[in-house]
């Protein structure tokens, strides 16, 4: 993949269509940032970079990116770490740490699985911009998602009470 295709696969749709086209000012700072990213580290499968976003709000930043599995398996590993700690220890400052360090090292992976994401959706064929009615389905299968998982969460825990 070159930076061309790159661009297109990542573009937003108020920008140019060519990267040719593109100057610095009308390109968002998004596209801008993974542009520089896959030009110097593009080569590599997995790298190391920073991303804030993915540390707080790590489901909803995969679900963003269209990173649909990350956004399933990230919570499921969340709540499997919360629930064997506290199998062993009833500290939440301890499972806070833990679940705080596990953010941080899927933030730190979260670019380079962006990058190899765009490569595979371009090799499909799939554009940048989802269409309104699989953003519309996909807002609500998340809600109805987050609304079961709450509703077994609450159930797990009056059961254990």
């Amino acid at each position: 993949m070159n930076i061309e295709e790159f661009y297109v696969a990542i573009r937003h749709k108020f920008e140019p269509e060519t990267f040719a086209e593109a100057n610095e000012e009308v390109l968002t700072y998004g596209t801008k940032r993974y542009i520089k990213l896959f030009r110097t580290k593009g080569h590599k499968s997995l790298f190391i970079s920073r991303n804030i976003p993915a540390i707080f709000l790590g489901p909803l930043w995969f679900l963003y990116r269209r990173m649909y599995v990350f956004a399933f398996v990230f919570p499921a590993i969340w709540f499997g770490i919360e629930y064997i700690i506290r199998r062993y220890s009833s500290s939440d400052i301890v499972v806070d740490c833990f679940e705080l360090v596990f953010s941080i090292y899927v933030s730190l992976f979260a670019n380079s699985l962006y990058i190899n994401n765009t490569r595979r959706r371009f090799a499909k064929g799939l554009n940048s911009s989802p269409s309104r009615r699989s953003v519309c389905a996909g807002v609500v299968g998340v809600v109805l998602c987050g609304i079961g998982v709450l509703v077994v969460l609450k159930m797990y825990f009056i059961m254990n009470e």
